[in-house]
C-alpha cells in the first residue's frame, strides 16, 4: 500500500453517496496487486474454458490483457 493516505474530499464523498462507488487512483502499489491479478487471471481463464467447452462462449479471448479479456468474456457470455 502506498504511504500517501489522504482524507477524501467532499466531492469524492458526494460522488460515493450518489454513485455507490468511488474510484481512487494509486491507492495500491501495482506490485502489490500482481499476485491478485495472477489468481484472478487463472480463475477467469478456467471459467472461460468451461464456458467454451459447454458451447456457451465462442472465443476465450486468449492473449488479451487482463482487463480487455474480462470485458470481452463478459460481453460474449450469457453468464
Amino acid at each position: 500500500m502506498l504511504d500517501t493516505a489522504k482524507p477524501l474530499s467532499q466531492e469524492q464523498l458526494d460522488s460515493f453517496k450518489t454513485e455507490g462507488y468511488l474510484i481512487v487512483p494509486d491507492v495500491f502499489d501495482p506490485a502489490d496487486l500482481k499476485p491478485l491479478r495472477a489468481e484472478l487471471d487463472q480463475l477467469i481463464d478456467g471459467k472461460a474454458r468451461r464456458l467454451h467447452a459447454a458451447g456457451e462462449l465462442l472465443d476465450i479471448h486468449e492473449g488479451m490483457d487482463f482487463d480487455r479479456r474480462l470485458v470481452a468474456i463478459h460481453q460474449d457470455s450469457p453468464e
